[in-house]
């Protein structure tokens, strides 16, 4: 399976809420940074303790926006952004509990998707979406790599070691490779 064509495809259907559960968030937002780099769609993430900040081909290219810290302050500054654009919001589920004012922001910018081209993306351990918003959204599912993959990635690392090492090698046995993997 190809889950970054997957979530490329929930993206372009013009889904504007998507509901990831992930403990991996480093992982799931690099990839939203490249899906958003290959639709030529700016990427946008927020956090409670950062802001919201914008991303261009997995470089910062704005500082944090320290006023838009706070739920109710992130939400108008989407529903208002004229340029279509991803928007991740992490760790966002505390603040859909018993929350109608937050939930009918998120109600308004789904319905405004239409004309705006936004999508929202929450990024979360654990979330359930309000019965009020579930019509407009879609689940993705990022599963963790199977061993191919993580066997890719420790060979990765090693090469990347090598180069800044002076062409020094990762020696290993593969009885030891297949134990880490």
């Amino acid at each position: 399976m190809n889950h970054a064509r997957d979530l490329s495809l929930i993206i372009q259907s013009r889904i504007p809420l998507v509901v990831i559960e992930s403990h991996e968030e480093q992982r799931v937002l690099e990839m939203i940074r490249r899906q958003s780099a290959a639709l030529k769609k700016p990427m946008y993430s927020w956090t409670v303790t950062q802001g919201l900040k914008c991303h261009d081909r997995g470089y910062m290219m704005q500082a944090p926006r320290q006023e838009t810290c706070k739920p109710e302050a992130v939400l108008p500054e989407i529903r208002n952004h004229r340029t279509p654009g991803i928007y991740v919001l992490c760790d966002f589920h505390p603040y859909l509990e018993n929350a109608p004012h937050i939930v009918r922001q998120i109600k308004e910018i789904a319905i405004g998707s239409e004309h705006l081209g936004h999508t929202v993306i929450f990024l979360s351990a654990r979330l359930e979406l309000p019965e009020d918003l579930v019509h407009y959204s879609a689940r993705f599912d990022m599963p963790m790599p199977d061993a191919g993959a993580i066997e890719r990635i420790i060979r990765e690392e090693a090469d990347q070691w090598a180069r800044t090492h002076q062409g020094l090698k990762v020696v290993t046995h593969r009885s030891t490779l297949k134990k880490l993997v």
